[in-house]
Order: C-alpha cells, then structure tokens, then sequence
C-alpha cells in the first residue's frame, strides 16, 4: 500500500511538505525547533511564569546559577545549576510586598555584607527588599526599604567609594531616581533621593568618564511625557555618591540602555534601545564627558536590549529583544553594526544572557509560562537564527509547494485582514525578500494546493468569503489565477483528492451550511456539481478535512472533523461511498490528521477534542481504540501537525498550545509514545496565525515558518 498521509496534503494553518525530505535514522531525541526547555524539577505549577532573572553562584559550586523573583507574586525561586546546563527548583521566602502588578519584580545578586556569599536585592514597586545569602541557594527573609522612586529597576555598585556595593533604583511610575547607601554590613541607611525630575528605565552604573567612581545611566520612559524628554540622563558621580544630572540627548525615549565599548576604544559607549517609532541609536563616548550625536543602527525597534558578544568574534553585538523573537545586529567593533536578523526563541518575559555549560559561550535563556528555555546552538557553535520576511500583510493561511518547479518550496500567503494572495519565490536558501500579488478576493479562507489540470505541476484552489472560488494555475513562470466557477461557492474547508478513481483530483468541499459534497474533476480543472457526502446526521461546524486510504482498498475515504464530532466516511470506488462510521472521540474536534503513527502499514488519526489530543488507531479499517497524548501541564492545544521530529522514520505528533510553546509527543512504535517535548517557541494565542512546515533551504530538515503581524518568521530546523 502506498497511501499519501492527510498532512500532505493540508490546507488550512497547518501545511507540512515533508514528503520529499531523506532524513537519516538517528538514535535518541532530535530537536526539531530551535530551543529547548529546561528542565526545572522543584514540583512549579504549570502557569509558574520566572519574571526577571538575577544571574550568580549562589550555592558555590562554580556555575551560573539564576534567580527569579516570581510575577506577579509568590516566593523567590532559586534555580541550580547541575554545571551542565539543566536546573532544580528551589523555593525561597516569600517577599513582602505585592507591589504594582504592571511592574514585575527585579532581582540583583551582590555580596552585600562581605561575607563571600551572594545576596539578593528585589525592586518592588513602593520598596527595595534585601535577602541575605546562606549559600546553598538558602536566602533569609526579605527586610523592606520603602521606595521613593517607584522601585521599578535597580543598579548595584560602590557609588561612594567606601568599598561596599550600594543600591540605585530608578522610578518608572513615579518620577525619580533613589539611593541607598550600604552600611557596610548589607544593611542600609534610609533612601535618598538623588533625582525628582525623571521616569527612567533600565539604570547601569558605569564608569562613563574614566575618574574611578561609577555614573549612573539611564533610560527616558518608553511612553514619551513630551518632545523634549531626553534619551538618556547620565548622573555624573561627584566620587561621594552625589551626582550631576546632565542629559544625554533630546528625543523620542525607549526605555532602556545598555552600555559597552562597541567601538572598541577603550571607553563605554551608550546604546538607546529603539521603541515603535525610533531606530536603536549609538552615543559614542568621545571621553571628558562628552558623546557623539546619536547614530541611528539601521531598523531595530525592540522591547529591550542588551549588548553581548553571541557570534564569539570579539564584538559586542546588539540584541533587541521583543516577543516572539530577538533581533541580533553584528558588531563590527567601530560602532556599527550589520543588518538585522533574528533569533528566534519564544518568550513571556525578559530575556538573560548567560553561559550556563561553562564552554565561555553565551546562551541565551527566556522566561516562558511553566519554566525557562535556552536557544540552541549548531555544531559549529553559532545561535541558530531565523529570518524576517515581510509579506505585506497579516498572513493567516500559508502553503509551502514548489510552485516555480525549481526545485526548492515556494511560499502562498493569504490574510482575512486584507484582499491579496501573495506569492514568495524560494530563492533557494530559505529567504524570501520578493512577493508578488497573485490574486484578490474578499477574505481568503482556504488555500488548496494540487494538480488540478493534470499537467503535473502544482495549483491552488483559492477559497473567498464572499463565496467565489479561483484556480492558480501553475507553471515555471509562477502562479496565474482564473475564476472557477464550476466550484461550490462559500466553501469554508477543502481537500483535493481521486474520489473517483479515474486519474485526476476531485474536489471535497465543506459549505458555509456544514454539508460536506464532492465534485468530480473533468481531468481539465473543470468540476461537475456537487454531490453529497453521507455523514448520517448533521455534524455541526466542519473544522476539518481530510482525505486518505482508511481500508487500504486504494481509495480515497473521507474524515470530517467538526464541532458535534468525528466522522469516517469510506470509499468504495467510483466515488461510492457507505454511510458514515463514527469515530471515537467525544465533543468537538478541533484539528485532525492521519498518518502512519505506529508503523504498522495502515493509518491512524490523531485530533484534537475538547481540549485534549487523542490517536486513534487503525485495526484492518476500523477505528476503534484512542489513546490519550498527555501533556504534563495541561495546555490546550490549539493545532496539531504530523512529523517524523527525530529521524527515526515514524510520525511524531508535534502541538500548538494557547499562549504555550510547541510540544512533540514522539512516537516509539507499538502504540506508545515518549513523554511530551516542549520547544521554545510560542505561536500566540488562540494559533489563528500561520503555522507550518517544510524544508525551505534544502538542508533535509524541518523548517518552521509563523505569522507575527506583517511578518514571516522563518526559523530554521536543527540539522541532525
């Protein structure tokens, strides 16, 4: 039998073109996205969000380990690093005050009291709270220090040259900048204001001017107050803890500075990060005091940044970091950096920059409901990226198909939000910088792709919510659309598939009123009119379509998925069918597929009902026994795709949760499947953006392609 799979053939959000992929067998799990979760242990909820992270060896064994003072409340969570990179959970006390929801707390860790090990300090929105290190990652019981400033972000360092670390918060709801000056023994004196003036964002404390003490920088707020609020403000250190306000720069703020020598000079530079209406900019330190004007860095608006050498050359690079992904520009050492690209790797809070191995390489960990994740490297230690491509409109429904017959997957891209259905040529390494609008219609709903005209290339049925239906007629020199008005108007769902036996692709249609009818194709593109599917009763909503060969008779059986249930409807030949088999799934259905899950010859169904994900295996044609895909936190899963994620030849069941990353359910043969994997990176919401596979650039491995706004991110698979 040589049935081809359901997921080659999908239509909606979900497109895999996997078919042509020569993958090897290999032993063990494989990545097939480019992050991993760590593991955590500790028994964390399952919606347990990180929040910020402080970064420090806080058991002194040596490693990295990192420290999260939970959002929007709870205890401090210690994460221990094993020196490997994998972590245990430990919990801490609880802090003191609640502080404003809208400002998750930030952690620091510094040896305050001198004593060798590392304490922590919290911004809390109306106080400073200080925990003292135990070692073993045991912190005491926080002691407040209220907070004129609003506590939103805090700097550690020795302002007043007495030689302990002191603490500078800076105010982001409150207007303001405070100080609080170290005893000597980690504990403080009441807090001073140093400023009344300003909102700040992130404060560093830096030694701008080369004079031996530390001067504070920091950010205007990212909501501008007026025309004339600065860029920055740096607080010159007078060498006793009293400072000089002077401004960096007049403009639109962001929020957030970082500061590095990225012109290599020997003096800290100053970087604005950019907002949604400013470039990142550049403030060279010409020394004495003194800055070049702002240099804007190309096109990068971010949500924060850092600055940090990922590529390993010797140059700082700057990293814009912003759901879903990180934009990196490439340091060039003389304060310009390259063209942006990006990194892709999901994130529900802040991002840190840590080498957590000990290899002297920087990893990159985001925060994510239910724990962290890392950003994985290739084999030859570069951060794998992902490339931005720009569509020109919110894409909704994305297919991937050698459409130009050159040989590599094109990309077909259509939005509700706007008329066009546009094309992007596969240049052959996965970048897509052209588009081309093949067709209007009012809202496209579905994209079909098959040969409809029997001339052996690829064309796309294209489905409107006004109900017309149009034929992309494929060849060399692209896509060119006809109407159809042969086709079924107001289709919502589509397959194309031989019902008929006779040689061509006929067309199963599900209608704006839930009948679902075939239409046989006259071998030209032409279709006759539709007759009925006996689905035995109404099944409601269709949410999906799927046709393959259940019996292994070598005809096409249908599978309808809809909101009242499941339903297997079989062919007999001729376009013959019996009536209706229910499949054993209870409730609404929202995503199905079929594939070979057990390697056993014959074809299984996986879906997703009321929430959960069921497989449902085939005995000798009939459905009958369904196992549960358990995920250990219970996300909902919102799509689902089939893929062979690790090499080993058999089908994975891979998930799209609500405001969760993807997961894999890998199959091991014989009915069974490993415990779920989860990889960094979160599709959005309720996954009503595109989402699909394919080998884009030709290196036979799955490559991720997601909708963000009027972006395509296209995040390559890891190379096995």
């Amino acid at each position: 039998m040589s049935a081809v799979p359901s997921h080659e053939r999908r239509l909606a959000l979900i497109g895999l073109a996997l078919g042509s992929l020569c993958v090897p067998a290999v032993a063990g799990p494989q990545q097939l996205f480019p992050g991993r979760l760590l593991s955590l242990g500790g028994g964390l909820p399952g919606d347990f969000s990180p929040g910020h992270l402080a970064v420090g060896d806080v058991d002194g064994d040596g490693d990295q380990d990192l420290v999260s003072a939970r959002y929007p409340a709870g205890p401090v969570v210690v994460f221990r690093n094993d020196g490997a990179g994998e972590f245990t959970a430990q919990r801490g006390p609880a802090l003191v005050h609640q502080g404003i929801p809208a400002a998750p707390p930030r952690p620091e860790l510094a040896d305050l009291n001198g004593d060798g090990t590392l304490d922590l300090v919290v911004a809390r929105a109306s106080s400073y709270e200080v925990l003292r290190g135990r070692g073993a990652g045991v912190f005491d019981a926080p002691v407040a220090y209220p907070s004129g400033a609003g506590a939103h972000a805090i700097a550690v360092g020795d302002v007043d040259g007495d030689g302990d670390p002191d603490v500078m918060g800076s105010g982001y709801y409150v207007l303001g900048v405070d100080l609080l000056r170290n005893r000597g023994d980690g504990t403080f004196a009441p807090v001073e204001r140093v400023s009344n003036t300003s909102a700040h964002g992130e404060p560093t404390l830096v030694d701008l001017d080369q004079d031996g003490d530390l001067d504070l920088v920091a950010a205007g707020p990212s909501e501008p107050l007026d025309p004339v609020t600065p860029l920055a403000t740096v607080y010159w250190n007078r060498g006793d803890g009293t400072f000089d306000a002077r401004p960096l720069e007049r403009g639109v703020p962001s929020g957030h500075t970082v500061v590095g020598d990225v012109d290599e000079d020997g003096r800290p530079d100053v970087v604005v990060a950019g907002s949604a209406v400013m470039a990142a900019r550049v403030l060279r330190n010409l020394g004495g005091g003194l800055f070049a004007p702002p240099l804007p860095i190309g096109d990068a608006r971010a949500c924060g940044a850092e600055l940090v050498d990922l590529d390993g050359d010797g140059h700082l690079d700057l990293v814009g970091t912003c759901f879903p992904f990180a934009t990196v520009q490439s340091g060039v050492g003389d304060g310009t950096f390259r063209p942006v690209e990006a990194v892709l790797i999901a994130s529900t809070g802040p991002f840190t920059f840590v080498d957590l191995d000990g290899d002297s390489r920087v990893e990159v960990v985001a925060t994510v409901f239910g724990g962290l994740q890392v950003l994985e490297r290739t084999a030859t230690g570069r951060l794998v990226r992902a490339a931005l491509v720009t569509p020109g409109l919110e894409v909704d429904v994305a297919i991937t198909r050698d459409f130009d017959l050159d040989g590599d997957l094109d990309l077909l891209a259509a939005g509700a939000s706007a008329p066009n259905v546009v094309f992007g040529a596969n240049p052959g390494n996965g970048t897509f910088s052209t588009w081309t609008t093949v067709m209007t219609c009012g809202s496209p709903t579905a994209l079909v792709p098959g040969d409809v005209d029997g001339d052996g290339d690829e064309d796309v049925i294209v489905g409107c919510q006004t109900g017309e239906a149009t034929l992309l007629r494929g060849s060399a020199a692209g896509l060119a659309g006809e109407p159809l008005p042969t086709l079924t108007e107001g289709f919502l769902r589509a397959a194309l598939g031989d019902l008929d036996g006779d040689g061509d692709v006929d067309a199963l249609l599900a209608t704006s009123s839930s009948r679902v009818v075939w239409q046989a194709n006259d071998g030209s593109g032409g279709f006759a009119p539709p007759q009925a599917i006996p689905l035995g009763g109404p099944l409601g909503t269709v949410a999906q379509l799927a046709l393959a060969d259940a019996d292994g008779d070598g005809d096409q059986d249908v599978f309808v998925a809809a909101s009242a249930g499941g339903r297997l409807v079989e062919n007999v030949g001729g376009g013959v069918f019996l009536p209706a088999q229910d499949l054993p799934l209870v409730g609404a259905l929202r995503d199905l597929e079929v594939g070979d899950l057990d390697g056993d010859g014959d074809l299984d169904v996986a879906a997703i009902a009321e929430g959960e994900t069921f497989v449902v295996w085939n005995d000798s044609g009939l459905y009958v026994d369904a196992t549960r895909l358990r995920d250990r936190d219970g996300h909902w899963p919102v799509k689902l795709a089939l893929a062979d994620a690790d090499g080993d030849g058999l089908l994975d069941v891979a998930l799209q949760h609500h405001h969760r990353p993807i997961s894999v359910h890998r199959s091991l043969g014989s009915r069974s499947f490993a415990a779920a994997q989860r990889f960094a990176f979160e599709v959005g919401g309720s996954g009503s953006r595109a989402f699909l596979l394919g080998d884009l650039d030709g290196d036979a491995d799955a490559d991720l392609v997601v909708g963000k706004g009027l972006q395509l991110v296209i995040a390559p698979g890891l190379s096995r």
